[in-house]
Order: structure tokens, then sequence, then C-alpha cells
């Protein structure tokens, strides 16, 4: 069945050259996750959740409550699927083409468009494009295209603490109360400054 269009020609060629235009400066289409489980894969992602937890004991550098590493693991324990992509797509080779996560909890809540810091670049090993389920706080299985099977397991590993990473901060600036100290009040900077 073809459908006809309203447009003149000229108006219907133009319109579909502006889509192949925007979709050519933005990088195309965003990738998706394959559907080939690589259970290797979500023992590298709870290897990595745990470096990260693990380092919120008595890390000089980032003042943490001492219930952070617990509260982390509970956040964990709401999340049931998370799927990294490149926010431009594949094509796109600027510095801005990060990686973007979106995650669905276990109430079916859809967090989307979580930023990364990691930028998707296609030289060298390809971006880590990956969906992973999530049970009782651990990555249960992980699904791609098989991509990372062509390097080295140690060549997943910056995508990886770059996807974790995103994880933990999603729970830290939705509940910072419940990550750091408040901040401190005017009359408390005031205080310190008359030592």
């Amino acid at each position: 069945m073809r459908v006809m269009s309203s447009l003149p020609p000229s108006r219907v060629l133009l319109s579909s050259l502006s889509i192949l235009l925007l979709a050519a400066c933005t990088g195309g289409a965003r990738e998706t996750p394959g559907d080939e489980a690589n259970p290797r894969l979500a023992e590298l992602i709870n290897e990595s959740l745990d470096r990260h937890i693990g380092g919120m004991h008595g890390n000089p550098r980032d003042v943490l409550l001492p219930g952070a590493p617990e509260q982390a693991r509970a956040w964990l324990g709401k999340l049931r699927a998370a799927t990294t992509g490149c926010r431009n797509g594949p094509r796109d080779e600027s510095r801005y083409n990060t990686f973007q996560y979106e995650l669905v909890l276990a109430d079916g809540t859809r967090i989307g468009e979580v930023p990364g810091h990691r930028r998707c670049t296609y030289e060298g090993p390809l971006p880590l494009i990956m969906q992973v389920t999530f049970e009782d706080g651990r990555a249960v299985q992980a699904y791609t295209d098989g991509r990372e099977r062509r390097q080295l397991p140690d060549a997943a590993l910056p995508d990886i603490d770059a996807f974790t990473l995103a994880l933990l901060r999603v729970d830290q600036q939705r509940h910072p109360e419940l990550y750091r100290p408040p901040a401190p009040t005017a009359a408390q900077i005031e205080e310190q400054w008359k030592r």
C-alpha cells in the first residue's frame, strides 16, 4: 500500500533531505544492544560496583556519610535494568558524543538520558553498548552484540567502570542527603574562620 503525500514532490524531497542531513550531523540512529548473553561481562560489572562501593569507605577526597555504602547497595537493589548507548550515535566523533544510560527500576519507573562522562569513540575498542539486568542489587546478565569478545576483557573495563560509576551517581544526585553531610551554615563557616 502506498501512502500519498499532500505535499508537492519538491517539498517531500526537501523534507527527506533535511532528515538525512540531520541524521548525518548527529551521528545517525543510536546503536542498540544485541541479544548475545555474556555472563563474564555481568561478573565484571559486579566487580566494578564492588570496587566503587568499597572506595566509599574512608576516601579522604570525598566526604561521605558512614552509611553511604549501604545506601548505594540499597539503590542497586531497586534497579531492574540499565542500557548503555552513545548520545549522538555511532558516526559522531565529536567530544560531545558521550555515553548515555537509561535505567528501569523494579517498580517500573524509567530514568532516561543519564549522562555519562566517557566519550564514545570508534577508534580502538568499540563502545560497549549493552543491556544489563539486575536482581537483588547484582548484575545477573549482560546482553551485547558480541563486539566486546573481539578484545581481551581488560579492554572493556574503562566503559564498565564509567557505567557503574554513573549508576551510583544517579542516586547520589537524587538523594544527596543520604550520602553527604549537610552543607555548613554561614555561621559555621564564620566560626571556622575565627579559629
